[in-house]
């Protein structure tokens, strides 16, 4: 097997509150590498143009919440081409804000794309095999509108990680930063391994869970 980095799925978006307060422009590029990219390079080399524009709905739909496309390109897509694979769009979203009184509601944890949920009561039976060990890497801008502040951006800081023998194996990490108008969030998930012993299962869950939990993070910005 590649080495786990070498394999990712990453995000890098910049949203933009809209002039008239009720929708988000989102500037996103979804970028895959090593054994995450070949099923994409596979799909927008061999299939029909329909297809093509199906799938890019869906895989925009993650990162936006909407198939109100403006604008879409594919980068890299050769199998030849040793640059990661490279879906960057433009679209136009009010599934990402709602407005509560004088006070504006981001569904940041949305930007990520839904993630999944492990809450199962049942006894697990048996270990995690993984296909390969990957990263999932997100950069996410906020150009935080004039007028406003965000009360509550402590909620993006999460963590939640596993070593083993002192080294780190799996972990989900998230932290942010606000720097003039702009809040950048950075997170990083990672399974380093692609066999985890049922012993270390319900820290894998716990794993899957945080980066639901992110999923659900609603800024509340506040008038200034």
């Amino acid at each position: 097997m590649e080495d786990y980095s070498r394999s990712f799925n990453n995000i890098e978006s910049r949203l933009e509150v809209d002039k008239n307060l009720d929708s988000i422009s989102i500037d996103a590029k979804q970028i895959y590498g090593g054994y995450e990219s070949g099923a994409y390079r596979s799909i927008f080399n061999f299939a029909n143009d329909e297809q093509k524009r199906n799938i890019t709905k869906e895989l925009v739909k993650q990162v936006s919440s909407t198939e109100h496309i403006l604008f879409s390109e594919t980068l890299n897509k050769d199998f030849d081409d040793d640059k990661p694979f490279i879906l960057h769009s433009k679209t136009k979203s009010g599934e990402l804000l709602e407005r509560a009184g004088n006070k504006l509601l981001l569904k940041i944890g949305m930007a990520i794309g839904q993630q999944v949920e492990m809450y199962q009561e049942k006894t697990r039976q048996q270990p995690v095999n993984l296909e390969f060990g990957h990263v999932e890497e997100r950069k996410i801008d906020f150009v935080i509108p004039a007028g406003y502040t965000i009360s509550n951006a402590a909620d993006l800081k999460m963590e939640q990680v596993f070593k083993e023998n002192g080294e780190l194996t799996m972990g989900f990490v998230s932290t942010y930063e606000i720097k003039d108008n702009v809040l950048s969030v950075h997170i990083r998930e990672e399974y380093r391994n692609i066999y985890y012993p049922l012993s270390q299962f319900d820290q894998f869950r716990k794993i899957i869970n945080q980066s639901s939990d992110f999923n659900k993070v609603v800024l509340v910005l506040q008038k200034i």
